[in-house]
């Protein structure tokens, strides 16, 4: 993860277009963290130069000196402003920092062309793709496509957890692609989950059928069914799967169904980003039933789980919390 003196060098290289996905997420959270955050990269944003060469070399330290000078000399506006930014003579669309969608296009050094980035935030976020596939992205996720989409085939990259509803082109196949990894399908509805930090890449199917394919092995997926590769010895499983329970939050519910109280603190905890700690040899086996708004606060649903699941929870420090049941 990146230090906080390193913030200048990622906002230099989102202005300049060459951020990676990684450099992206951690921006965006940058910027809820602290409105005067906001503030001070709208102002910056707004005095980036715009007839950039795509041969000049960025003097990191000089640039942003620069910027940070004329920052103090100028008010901070009130609004974000939109930039344009002439590399290879193409318009870059500025994010939109308000919302929870941040859209980010940026573009290639090797061709003239767009590269679109989007990034969820800590919530759900919908959009719809130029050939009327919609999406609805999973929080701390980032979606990218290029200029060429629709072109020979529809290829995104995923990095995170989206619900897709494609729409069929028998002529042009929708690829998700995952790094060695990939799904592809004509036009079905289906979810994936791809997060760097997890050990496996999973694919929930509604409708239609998809090809999931992973280094040297492919297989098809049908309704109702989840797809699990793990990511350590390349296995692959398919399970049954409860749909309403595996695409629930794109509604933004944390719902369970019959399970016990360790896998519900394990959805809190996927949900939430904090860490629960249990003591396992208290946690019983009952099961549960039952749905959250997951806009509710963590402690808010601790307070009301307690009603019917007796258990004990203790704030250890940000973003951790004692359990016993």
């Amino acid at each position: 993860m990146y230090e906080n003196q390193d913030i200048e060098a990622i906002i230099i290289n989102y202005l300049a277009g060459e951020s990676t996905a990684e450099e992206l997420l951690y921006l965006s959270g940058w910027l809820r963290e602290d409105p005067q955050n906001k503030q001070v990269f709208t102002q910056l944003q707004s005095y980036w130069k715009a007839d950039v060469s795509p041969t000049a070399t960025i003097d990191y330290d000089r640039t942003f000196e620069q910027l940070l000078r004329k920052t103090a000399q100028t008010q901070i506006p009130r609004q974000t402003k939109t930039i344009r930014l002439h590399m290879w003579r193409v318009a870059a669309i500025a994010a939109i920092l308000a919302g929870i969608l941040f859209a980010v296009p940026y573009l290639f050094r090797q061709t003239p062309g767009q590269q679109f980035t989007y990034i969820s935030g800590n919530g759900v976020a919908e959009f719809t793709l130029p050939d009327s596939t919609r999406i609805t992205l999973n929080k701390n996720t980032v979606l990218t496509y290029t200029h060429a989409y629709g072109k020979e085939k529809r290829e995104v990259s995923l990095t995170g957890e989206a619900w897709f509803e494609v729409e069929k082109d028998e002529n042009c196949p929708f690829v998700v692609d995952m790094e060695e990894n990939r799904i592809t399908v004509l036009g079905t509805a289906f979810s994936v989950r791809n997060r760097p930090e997890e050990k496996s890449i999973s694919a929930v199917l509604v409708e239609g059928s998809i090809r999931f394919e992973s280094p040297g092995q492919t297989i098809l997926i049908t309704p109702e069914q989840k797809l699990i590769y793990h990511k350590a010895n390349q296995g692959l499983e398919l399970i049954p799967v409860d749909i309403d329970l595996a695409v629930a939050w794109k509604k933004n519910l944390i719902t369970y169904k019959s399970q016990t109280f360790k896998e519900i603190c394990e959805l809190l905890e996927d949900h939430y980003g904090v860490k629960l700690n249990t003591m396992d040899e208290t946690i019983k086996e009952d099961r549960y039933t039952g749905t959250f708004d997951g806009d509710l606060d963590i402690e808010r649903i601790f307070v009301i789980l307690g009603k019917n699941i007796p258990f004990k929870w203790e704030k250890v420090k940000h973003k951790t919390y004692s359990i016993e049941q």
